[in-house]
């Protein structure tokens, strides 16, 4: 099955790349749990850009204007740190609860980070004024999906996102199902923006079909760990962004991304890193982390497709 969860957070979790948990399969039936905890999207008025949620029915909101950090040299915003921007929106929606950062830090609870699928559709450049919305989608026992919408001024889409999340106890280190409190204060269900891509495991389409481009062995550092003392979610799209080839790096922008965490990383841990491009499609892309230690074990996958910039992008 596919893993399916709510939020970035807590405090200790908010930003985590992956769980270090044995096989989701055997954690199956609470995983799943009843089905009592799905609720029925309503149809809402949107809320105005830059408005925090005013109304527990509608989406969160928040505006950001697009700083010089993360910009290419055309002054475009890169797409790690589009998903920045993404990433605190989610932790400002559960600090607009009563399930704030501080709470799930003193319960030792959290919202832990299985995949990514994004797409985008236009780069925002410095000083745009961007909207992002984030909103749940699914629970399901102790899975959950959010989805994230990202506007510039206009209101014309930059980014369309699904995350998949499961709840954890981290003193246990087990799955548990969230309380009913939890689920209704992040808001009814919406529908999913964008379709879910086709369930994938990247390692098993490799041979015959990618090859290997490059290889490199690098160390852990504090700079790639956050309050939980795990690397940030986004720190391993940067690692496999470091192996895109320059000429595909300069010359066109990431338009869909998809990533699978399956274990954590920690400061001083050795990993690899896998690059493969698609046989005849040098644009798509895959890379593999994975521990030095034990090579057979698999830390992420990161696939990329890119397109050739235009006047627009």
């Amino acid at each position: 099955m596919r893993l399916k969860a709510l939020m970035l957070e807590p405090d200790n979790l908010a930003s985590i790349g992956a769980f270090d948990c044995k096989p989701v399969q055997a954690a199956l039936p609470l995983l799943c749990g009843s089905s009592k905890a799905r609720l029925k999207a309503p149809k809402k008025k949107q809320p105005r850009h830059g408005a925090l949620r005013k109304d527990i029915m509608e989406k969160f909101t928040q505006r950001y204007e697009i700083d010089y950090q993360g910009l290419g040299k055309d002054l475009k915003v890169g797409f790690p740190r589009l998903m920045y921007y993404v990433q605190e929106t989610s932790i400002r929606h559960s600090d607009s609860t009563k399930y704030t950062m501080k709470w799930y830090s003193d319960n030792k609870k959290g919202w832990v980070l299985t995949s990514w699928s994004v797409k985008v559709h236009k780069r925002p450049k410095l000083k745009d004024m961007i909207t992002v919305k984030t909103y749940p989608t699914r629970f399901l026992g102790a899975i959950g999906d959010r989805a994230f919408e990202m506007f510039d001024s206009s209101g014309a889409p930059i980014l369309t996102a699904l995350s998949a999340w499961v709840f954890l106890d981290l003193e246990k280190q087990s799955f548990i199902k969230p309380s009913e409190e939890l689920i209704k204060e992040y808001g009814p269900l919406f529908p999913e923006p964008m379709e879910k891509p086709n369930s994938f495991t990247l390692i098993s389409k490799l041979p015959g079909i990618y090859s290997l481009a490059s290889k490199r062995e690098f160390t852990v550092y504090r700079r790639d760990i956050d309050a939980n003392s795990h690397v940030n979610n986004v720190k391993y799209i940067e690692w496999a962004f470091d192996d895109i080839p320059e000429d595909i790096y300069q010359s066109c922008w990431t338009q869909d991304l998809h990533v699978n965490y399956k274990k954590q990383c920690r400061t001083g841990d050795r990993v690899i890193a896998e690059f493969y491009q698609m046989k005849g499609s040098p644009l798509t892309c895959v890379t593999l982390i994975k521990s030095a230690e034990a090579p057979n074990a698999l830390i992420a996958e990161i696939y990329s497709k890119w397109r050739e910039k235009d006047e627009r992008n």
